[in-house]
C-alpha cells in the first residue's frame, strides 16, 4: 500500500470521527453534568465543601463542551465560518479552550489540597476546610487561568484554508511573541501540568495514607466513653465516602488531558506540523480525550463514590415520588429504628428518662444488642444502629437549620428534628414524650 492511499484512509477515518464523536461527547457530556449538579445538591453533598468544587468543575465542562465543541464540531464537519468573521472570534475562541481545559484541572487540584489538608489537620477542619474558602480558591484559581491564557488575544487567527483539524491557531506577528510561543510557552505549560499532577498525587497520597493508619478501634474505645474528637470522626467518613471519587477523577484527568499536551509539546507548537493525514489523526484523538474528561466524571463518581450513588438514588426517587412522599417514607424509617429507654422512677414521683445520642458515633451491631440494657440501666445512654444515625443525619438535613432556637418539637415517642449531636428527651407518665431540647 502506497503513502496514498494510507493518507486517503487515515483521512476518511478522521474525518468519520470528527462527524460523528463530537454530538454523542456534547449531549452526553451536557446531560451528565447537569446530573452531577443536581445530586450536588442532594443533602449528601449540600452541606459538603468539596461540592463547591464539584459544582464549579461541572459547570465549567457543560460551558465547554456547549460553546469550544460544538464550534470545534460545525468547523470541522460543515466548515460554516467565513474567514473574515472567524478571525476575530478565534481569539475568544482559544483564549476560552485552553482557559476551561487548565481551569478544570486547578479545580480539581485545589479540590484534592483541600480535602488533603482537612484530614491531615482533622482539629482544624473547621477552619481549612469551609465554604468561604472553597469559593475563595475556585475565584483565584478562575483569576490564574485568565492571567496565564490572556496572550491568546493577541496571537490567534484562523488556520489556512488546507487546514482541517481545528478552526483557530496561534499566528506570531513579532519576533518577541515567535519566541515565546515556540520556545518559553511549551516548556511553561508543560510545567504548568507537571507541577498540577504532582500536588494531586501527593494529595490522594495523604488522603490514602491517613485513611490506612487511622486507629479504628480508638475511636470505637473513645465513643464507649463518650469522649471522642468529633471533628476527627467527621474527617474520616467525609474522606472514606469522597476520597475514592478524588481518586477516581485524579486518574482520569491525567490519563485523558496528558496526552494532548504532549504531542503539542513535540510538534513544538509548529501551525505546519499538522498538515498530513497521520498528524491530523494524532491531533484529533488526543484532541477528543481532552474533551472525553469533561463528560466522564459522572461515571468516576458514580463507580467510586457510594455517597454520590446514594444522592443519585435519592434524587431519581424524587423525581418520581416528589419530594413530600419521599420524606414521608424518610420519616417512617427513622421512626422503625428509634429505640427509647424505659421511664425512671426518681425519688420525687415525676417519671421521666434522659439520654443523649450522638449522630456521628457508632458501634457494631452485635455489641450494641448485648450490652444496650445495661447501658440504659447504668446510664441512661442509647446509641442507636447505624441504620439509625444515618436516618437521623438524613431528616437533619432535609429540616431547615435557619432558625436560631435550638427546641425540637416532637410528635409521638420519637424526637425527629436533629440539627445538633445530643438531644434530651423527656418522657411523661404515659410513656410519651413531654419535652426535647439540645445539650
Amino acid at each position: 500500500m502506497n503513502v496514498t492511499e494510507q493518507d486517503i484512509r487515515d483521512g476518511t477515518f478522521t474525518h468519520g470521527i470528527d462527524v460523528y464523536y463530537p454530538p454523542i461527547l456534547i449531549i452526553l457530556g451536557v446531560a451528565c453534568n447537569i446530573l452531577v449538579l443536581l445530586v450536588m445538591r442532594t443533602r449528601y453533598f449540600r452541606y459538603q465543601p468539596s461540592s463547591v468544587y464539584m459544582i464549579a468543575g461541572s459547570i465549567n465542562d457543560i460551558f465547554s463542551l456547549s460553546i469550544s465543541m460544538t464550534t470545534h464540531w460545525l468547523h470541522v464537519t460543515f466548515d460554516v465560518y467565513s474567514r473574515n468573521k472567524a478571525r476575530y472570534i478565534c481569539k475568544f475562541l482559544d483564549f476560552y479552550g485552553w482557559g476551561n481545559c487548565d481551569l478544570g484541572i486547578l479545580i480539581t487540584t485545589a479540590m484534592t489540597i483541600d480535602r488533603a489538608l482537612a484530614i491531615k489537620f482533622p482539629l482544624k477542619k473547621n477552619d481549612i476546610s469551609t465554604f468561604r474558602r472553597a469559593k475563595i480558591a475556585i475565584f483565584a484559581v478562575t483569576v490564574i487561568t485568565f492571567a496565564k491564557e490572556f496572550h491568546f488575544f493577541i496571537g490567534s487567527d484562523m488556520v489556512e484554508e488546507d487546514r482541517s483539524e481545528r478552526l483557530c491557531d496561534v499566528y506570531p506577528k513579532s519576533d518577541f511573541y515567535k519566541y515565546f510561543w515556540t520556545k518559553i510557552w511549551p516548556w511553561f505549560h508543560l510545567s504548568f501540568l507537571v507541577i498540577c499532577f504532582i500536588l494531586m498525587f501527593v494529595s490522594n497520597i495523604i488522603l490514602i495514607c491517613s485513611i490506612w493508619t487511622s486507629s479504628h478501634r480508638e475511636i470505637l474505645n473513645s465513643v464507649e466513653k463518650f469522649k471522642f474528637d468529633r471533628s476527627l470522626v467527621r474527617g474520616n467518613k467525609q474522606v472514606q465516602t469522597i476520597t475514592p471519587m478524588l481518586i477516581g477523577e485524579s486518574i482520569v484527568l491525567l490519563l485523558l488531558t496528558f496526552p494532548f499536551s504532549t504531542q503539542l509539546f513535540i510538534s513544538g507548537y509548529d501551525s505546519a506540523y499538522y498538515q498530513t493525514a497521520p498528524t491530523h489523526f494524532v491531533f484529533s484523538l488526543t484532541f477528543y480525550m481532552l474533551y472525553t474528561n469533561k463528560c466522564v466524571n459522572f461515571f468516576v463518581y458514580l463507580a467510586t463514590g457510594h455517597r454520590f450513588r446514594l444522592g443519585l438514588t435519592e434524587l431519581i426517587t424524587m423525581c418520581c415520588y416528589g419530594k413530600k412522599k419521599f420524606r414521608q417514607s424518610l420519616y417512617q424509617s427513622t421512626l422503625g429504628h428509634m429505640a427509647f429507654p424505659k421511664p425512671r422512677i426518681h425519688s420525687s414521683g415525676e417519671h421521666n428518662t434522659v439520654f443523649e445520642h450522638d449522630a456521628l458515633s457508632s458501634r457494631s451491631g452485635s455489641e450494641t444488642n448485648n450490652n444496650s440494657k445495661s447501658d440504659q440501666e447504668k446510664t441512661g445512654f442509647t446509641i442507636l444502629s447505624k441504620q439509625s444515625e444515618l436516618n437521623l443525619q438524613h431528616i437533619s438535613s432535609i429540616i431547615s437549620r435557619g432558625s436560631t432556637k435550638k427546641s425540637c418539637p416532637c410528635k409521638g415517642n420519637a424526637t425527629l428534628d436533629l440539627s445538633g449531636d445530643s438531644i434530651r428527651v423527656v418522657l411523661s407518665n404515659n410513656g410519651r414524650i413531654s419535652e426535647c431540647s439540645y445539650l
